[in-house]
């Protein structure tokens, strides 16, 4: 009597699902290229506005404004953090920008050392040439600046707290080509870990270090991916 033998039709059952469970997984990392591709090209090809327009104004969300900025605090006005498991992902930085008649500003999101680009009368250094996409800003960070929007605000400064301009819109575009490459190649990393040749007697695989680059790859974009979208929705 013969126990635990498997049939030929189980054979071919598992055969056939292990052959979808491999399509599906080409088909996740290769929408996840397009998309990733898509949204970083789409992001370099918007038409900016003006951003002193924006501040006499009224910006719009979704639109990208370019433009210069005479006024600015020099320090951050908030350091936002994300964390998973109470390991900090990423950072967020937000500063205060000002037309030239420091009566109007807007936020903006930018890099820990932007404010190294105005001095203690909040005037800029250089020429400060800015480009970002304007954002609507977070619940929980606009609460954390109601005080200083308050000090402002009173002090005869209007400050626009429901969006923000998002300076590191292009950095963000970059990252997101970036993601849609590396899934891109592991796509093709995972095709040729699936090419087979024969040695000898044998069918040995023809590449053997591709499946290792997939996986390393594939923790590497998990790892972007999550940044972005912390950073971005």
């Amino acid at each position: 009597m013969e126990i635990n033998v498997k049939s030929p039709d189980t054979e071919t059952s598992s055969e056939t699902n292990t052959g979808k469970n491999r399509i599906y997984t080409y088909i996740f990392f290769g929408i996840m290229a397009v998309l990733g591709l898509l949204f970083g090209i789409l992001g370099f090809i918007r038409t900016p506005v003006s951003f002193e327009d924006g501040l006499k104004n009224k910006f719009e969300k979704g639109t990208v404004v370019e433009g210069y900025a005479e006024y600015g605090t020099n320090k951050y006005l908030k350091d936002y953090s994300h964390s998973v498991s109470k390991i900090t992902v990423g950072h967020e930085y937000y500063y205060l920008i000002m037309d030239e008649n420091m009566t109007s500003s807007v936020l903006v999101r930018a890099s820990k050392r932007f404010g190294n680009k105005f001095d203690e009368n909040m005037e800029a250094k250089e020429l400060v040439r800015i480009k970002g996409k304007v954002r609507k800003l977070r619940t929980d960070v606009r609460n954390g600046l109601t005080s200083t929007i308050s000090q402002f605000s009173s002090g005869g400064r209007f400050v626009e707290s429901d969006v923000y301009v998002d300076l590191l819109f292009t950095k963000l575009n970059v990252l997101s080509i970036i993601l849609g490459i590396g899934n891109l190649i592991i796509l093709i990393c995972l095709l040729l870990s699936q090419k087979k040749v024969k040695v000898g007697d044998e069918m040995v695989k023809a590449h053997k270090g591709a499946a290792f680059t997939a996986i390393l790859l594939f923790l590497l974009c998990g790892i972007l991916l999550l940044y972005l979208v912390f950073m971005i929705l």
